[in-house]
């Protein structure tokens, strides 16, 4: 799982994001830009270039260059070097080497738990990549201990419909379907399909998602002699990826043989053949890059024309099938043994006895105890694993973001955001999932609001929609020194507390916004502050917010409000989620980082309102349309009591289409107003235009609080 991205000097002109490339990462500018950060950035370039052009042993190389940059820059235990392992053997494994890769990805997990802890989502994704390097090499039992532990970890950091679960359920279920273990591996199977269909029914991009859990439903009933239940699940996924962007995706190939192979075991060769030219049309598009697909292809065309009876057509696609495996990796190839044993049963049928050993010696399988293959009985259907890279779009144009001025001061953190590229190639529908502070937040939104991309298209050429994952990482380099303090820290329980609100690691933060300071106490330059505490369940819902001081009653109600919006992974106790009690203070003073850029907005607005350059809605070209508008959060107890109004608020669009200085007009109950003002802080619309000209403009909306 590639995730390693680093812009820190330049911006890459196109860029390929992976639809889940869960773990990626973009890094702001350095304050002192070094020529070692530019090599790393150049190897990191060539070598997204070069393995999306299929290129592998190059980009290995330049995957092996990066790392030796990385590794003179940083050392040998940072997480950037992490990420440039996980390049070298993703190079490495998709040639086969499974062997090498596997201490690589074994070093990037070991570097990331050092780094971030074990309830970090890199960590998961690490024992992932681990758990099926040990999958593809047969060691089922190592595989399978890792994916359930990367389960566990990724339920707690991820939630449980997030699509990196998905994944590893999907990748969980093919392990124990391969171990007979049909029962739970459906259901795994299932459950991931559940996740990816709701995606799906909002954003109806994970077409070759479904099409994977499909497949691999229908393969444990076709394993489990029941073709008739398979082949309406093997069409199903054929459909699906059909309609799919990537119509050479190596995942047709394997829908096609699995559905050629219940047409041979079925007795209806005419369909089989018809399935299996079409995949070998695929497989013949690209024999350099892509040997495995194609040696597939002509493993089953060799079973097929066993089973019509022509054993010289299927020596022959057996040979060159073997031919190419050998080629590409050599023996230790799964599908090698798979088709050496069809080979040699077919030499073992027409009493060819030296040249099955031969076959067999070549290929390791002399001694193997496994019957020869009947002409009947077609090699068994191929599961396919979930993959990182199942969804890509090519950016045509995508600026880097830069690290926001207010934040500069040794602070650093993540944001993942998700969005929607429309059939057009243009960015809708962005949503934060995780930012540490808004500074943050802002950045990306802004950027990412510019993004374009190439239209995807289905393989009858018509444009689909896709929703992508996108993680930013934001740090400062101090010369030898990196300091990725995030904004927020939360302290460590309170003894005080009685035992049930104990606990051993604190909630993390996933989602943070700002309170709003009083426009009418800034007006009036008068400073404060406020001190909330919050209760969190085991899930990291706030479940309670309570104002216990506050040096004016809007000081609290502001803070309260923004520690209710606040969302958390949950505090654990003994390795378990448990309830959790918090208490922050936050003060409103001018020598307060975010206060600083509240006054500065202040200070803009208040010089433009005397010039006469703030507008009316109604003196502007058109009204500007809100871009990014998240949610208030409803307060709990509000909610729990059925406590529902309207709020009124007016606030500036400044010239970017930041809201700017959001004030209550009229709300029926102050908590809501706050929560309300609490999360226009955070919208951006269309920069207000006049004459064609960006202006600053001010207005009022109603925000409805419904229980609907």
């Amino acid at each position: 799982m590639d995730r390693y991205n680093n812009n820190r000097a330049k911006r890459r002109t196109r860029p390929v994001l992976a639809l889940l490339a869960l773990a990626a990462l973009i890094a702001a500018s350095p304050l002192r830009a070094q020529q070692n950060e530019s090599e790393i950035q150049a190897y990191s370039e060539e070598f997204d270039e070069l393995y999306g052009e299929r290129r592998f042993s190059e980009a290995e190389t330049a995957a092996r260059r990066a790392l030796a940059a990385v590794e003179q820059r940083h050392g040998a235990f940072h997480p950037g070097t992490a990420d440039m392992l996980d390049h070298l053997a993703k190079a490495l494994t998709v040639q086969g080497w499974y062997v090498q890769a596997l201490p690589l990805r074994e070093r990037a997990l070991e570097i990331r738990e050092a780094a971030y802890g074990t309830d970090h989502r890199d960590v998961v994704l690490g024992l992932a990549d681990v758990a099926m390097i040990h999958w593809t090499r047969g060691r089922q039992q190592e595989a399978e201990a890792l994916l359930r532990r990367a389960l566990a970890i990724g339920e707690r950091v991820y939630g449980p419909d997030h699509p990196a679960i998905a994944m590893i359920l999907e990748n969980l279920g093919v392990v124990r379907i391969e171990q007979d273990a049909h029962e739970e591996g459906e259901f795994l199977t299932r459950r991931a399909l559940a996740i990816r269909r709701e995606k799906s029914r909002h954003f109806g991009h994970d077409r070759l998602g479904m099409a994977t859990s499909l497949n691999n439903l229908a393969a444990s009933h076709d394993i489990q002699g029941r073709p008739a239940q398979a082949q309406p699940l093997y069409e199903e996924a054929l459909a699906l990826i059909e309609a799919s962007p990537l119509d050479t995706d190596p995942s047709l190939t394997v829908i096609l043989e699995n559905l050629a192979r219940t047409h041979i075991t079925t007795g209806q060769p005419v369909k089989a053949e018809a399935l299996i030219q079409r995949s070998l049309a695929l497989g013949e598009k690209t024999p350099a890059t892509n040997p495995l697909m194609l040696a597939m292809s002509l493993n089953r065309l060799g079973e097929l024309r066993r089973f019509q009876g022509n054993d010289r057509q299927a020596e022959q696609a057996f040979v060159r099938a073997l031919e190419l495996l050998e080629k590409m990796k050599g023996t230790n190839w799964p599908l090698t043994a798979r088709i050496a044993r069809n080979l040699a049963g077919l030499y073992r049928a027409a009493h060819r006895e030296q040249a099955a050993a031969d076959v067999e010696a070549r290929t390791g399988l002399k001694g193997s105890s496994l019957p020869d293959p009947l002409p009947n009985q077609p090699s068994p259907p191929s599961l396919l694993p979930a993959r990182d890279d199942l969804g890509k779009v090519e950016a045509i144009s995508q600026k880097v973001s830069e690290y926001p001025r207010s934040l500069q001061t040794r602070n650093g953190g993540k944001v993942m955001v998700k969005f929607r590229v429309t059939r057009e190639g243009e960015v809708r529908n962005p949503v934060i999932m995780e930012s540490v502070h808004p500074a943050l937040e802002q950045s990306v939104v802004k950027d990412v609001l510019g993004w374009r991309f190439k239209p995807l298209l289905t393989v009858a050429g018509k444009p689909v929609t896709l929703e992508v994952y996108q993680p930013f990482r934001f740090h400062l380099d101090y010369g030898d020194h990196e300091d990725e303090t995030a904004p927020f820290v939360l302290s460590g329980s309170m003894k005080t507390l009685p035992p049930e609100f104990q606990y051993d690691t604190p909630p993390v933060i996933k989602m943070v916004a700002l309170a709003v300071y009083p426009f009418d106490l800034l007006d009036q330059g008068i400073s404060g502050s406020a001190r909330v505490s919050v209760l969190i369940d085991p899930e990291g819902a706030i479940r309670e917010t309570k104002v216990l001081q506050a040096t004016h009653p809007e000081f609290g109600l502001a803070a309260q409000a923004m520690m209710a919006s606040w969302t958390f992974a949950p505090a654990t106790k003994e390795g378990r989620p448990t309830w959790a009690i918090l208490a922050k203070e936050h003060r409103f003073n001018r020598s307060h980082r975010d206060t600083e850029v509240i006054l500065e907005a202040y200070a803009r607005m208040k010089s433009a309102d005397k010039r006469s350059d703030i507008h009316a809605l109604s003196a502007l070209d058109h009204p500007p349309r809100a871009l990014y508008a998240p949610h208030p959060a409803y307060p709990y107890h509000l909610r729990r009591k059925g406590i529902t109004g309207t709020v009124l608020a007016e606030f500036y669009i400044d010239e970017d289409g930041a809201v700017q200085l959001p004030r209550l007009v009229e709300a029926a109950n102050p908590e809501l107003g706050w929560a309300a003002l609490t999360a226009l802080s955070r919208w951006r619309f269309e920069p207000p235009l006049r004459g064609g000209r960006p202006v600053m403009a001010r207005t009022r909306i109603p925000l409805e609080f419904s229980l609907e």
